[in-house]
């Protein structure tokens, strides 16, 4: 493991590796796109807003996506009440989301760094063949894609289901959610 953004970082670097490493690990943004295209497995970490997942939807990817906490409420929302109330596509830039995520007291919280190395050793087990789930993570997952799949704004129109989100922690840690 290295330290790569601030020992060595290069454009031609950000190609080979992303080409060439086990996995990569990151958010949805920019630089994810160059694993995307290589097929370069990958474990998305804080996922947001959820409709991000669509970044997941090829065959060797794992996310693991933000918890959306509500003050107002004393409780983290549900995947089914953050689409309910139209946060699928949160944009904090937009004056209508920003209302309604200070009238509940929404706080976006970030992945913790437990739920980002258990979804880096779950990823690191399915490469090497080693992750084997459970009865309880197969209903998790089936659980957690039909939240996606119940709203317009889950998982886009004519995607398929996104691949696993981090199940041998997340989910079992945050079964609440679904």
């Amino acid at each position: 493991i290295i330290d790569y953004a601030t020992t060595c970082q290069s454009d031609f670097l950000d190609v080979f590796l992303s080409a060439k490493c086990s996995f990569f690990i990151g958010q949805s943004n920019g630089m994810t796109s160059l694993p995307m295209i290589f097929r370069t497995p990958m474990v998305f970490v804080n996922i947001f807003p959820i409709w991000d997942v669509k970044y997941c939807q090829y065959s060797t990817a794992l996310m693991v996506p933000k918890k959306y906490f509500s003050q107002t409420w004393n409780r983290y929302l549900t995947f089914r009440e953050i689409f309910d109330l139209g946060l699928g596509l949160t944009n904090v830039k937009s004056a209508e989301h920003r209302k309604l995520l200070g009238e509940l007291g929404l706080q976006i919280e970030e992945n913790s760094p437990d739920e980002i190395s258990q979804a880096t050793v779950e990823m690191h087990q399915r490469i090497e063949g080693e992750f084997k789930p459970s009865t309880e993570d197969q209903d998790l997952q089936v659980r957690f894609v039909s939240a996606m799949k119940y709203h317009t704004d889950g998982i886009p129109s004519g995607s398929a289901a996104p691949d696993p989100i981090g199940a041998a922690y997340f989910l079992r840690a945050n079964s609440g959610l679904l």
